[in-house]
């Protein structure tokens, strides 16, 4: 049983030695949900918002408003779906070093409700964390950054694999938390770099996902055997509501901005105009 917290310098190590050997079919499933869901969301926006002219009729008439609280959404969870499925099938092919390309796309989809769920709690309770301030979302961050891969690893969905996350890296928050920063410090100064910035920051992301992976077996191996949950069902209940708000925030926000378009869309489209040079 491994007793000891592997280095920065060693998890780097370990990390390209796997990107060498996987970058390609990791790419490969990148510019996949790259060409799906950035083709989906142009359809959206495009087709959706200008080609079929919804702004026009939100602003004039009460078939607009149905069209952009029915039509606008169902769109949006379409596009929603397709990044979950990508990210799962990514996710998947991290995880299972003997993982074709082909095999992670249906395995994208096999998983594809548990990593629904599981991003879903995620992600609500880092922005419930986020909204209570910068110090409890980047401790939410560091906990739980890792239900992702336990998921796939050890199939353990949702709450339960977000929970055992926090197990791993219990004891170890801050070293976890500098080797995340030293890897976030690197990806953002590399994909502000102009153009050249954009293309390295596609080539990095498998690497980065390696790091991560490199962690998250580490913090298991010191940890000696599979974590077990030990937060009862009051706790379970805590973090769920906890969740649940944070999902909200950005609903709450979206409908915000729905109704503010149908009540002042055809005031900003005059105002809009009116910037306009004359003929346009």
């Amino acid at each position: 049983m491994s007793t000891e917290i592997a280095t920065t310098g060693e998890l780097f190590s370990q990390a390209w030695e796997q990107y060498k050997v996987r970058a390609l079919p990791i790419l490969a499933v990148m510019l996949i949900s790259t060409v799906l869901v950035g083709g989906s969301t142009l359809v959206l926006i495009f087709g959706g918002l200008i080609g079929g002219g919804v702004i026009n009729h939100v602003t004039s008439s009460p078939a607009g408003a149905i069209i952009l609280f029915g039509v606008v959404p169902v769109l949006f969870l379409l596009v929603t779906a397709l990044v979950f499925w990508s990210q799962t099938a990514l996710l998947a092919l991290i995880v299972n070093e003997e993982m074709g390309l082909m095999d992670a796309l249906h395995a994208g989809w096999q998983y594809f409700w548990p990593m629904s769920k599981t991003i879903s709690i995620l992600l609500g309770i880092v922005l419930i964390g986020l909204a209570l301030g910068i110090v409890p979302g980047l401790i939410f961050i560091v906990w739980f950054s890792f239900g992702l891969f336990i998921l796939i690893d050890e199939d353990r969905p949702g709450l339960d694999g977000l929970l055992a996350s926090r197990e791993y890296v219990r004891g170890h928050g801050w070293d976890t938390f500098f080797k995340f920063v030293l890897i976030w410090a690197i990806s953002l100064v590399a994909g502000i770099i102009p153009f050249a910035g954009q293309i390295f920051s596609f080539l990095f992301t498998p690497f980065l996902m390696l790091y991560l992976l490199a962690i998250y077996r580490n913090l298991k191996a010191v940890k000696g055997e599979k974590a077990v949950v030990t937060t009862g069902r009051a706790g379970r209940l805590l973090w769920s509501c906890l969740a649940g708000l944070g999902l909200m925030l950005p609903v709450v926000g979206l409908l915000a901005l729905m109704a503010a378009v149908v009540l002042h869309g055809q005031e900003w489209l005059l105002e809009l105009r009116q910037l306009m040079p004359p003929g346009y």
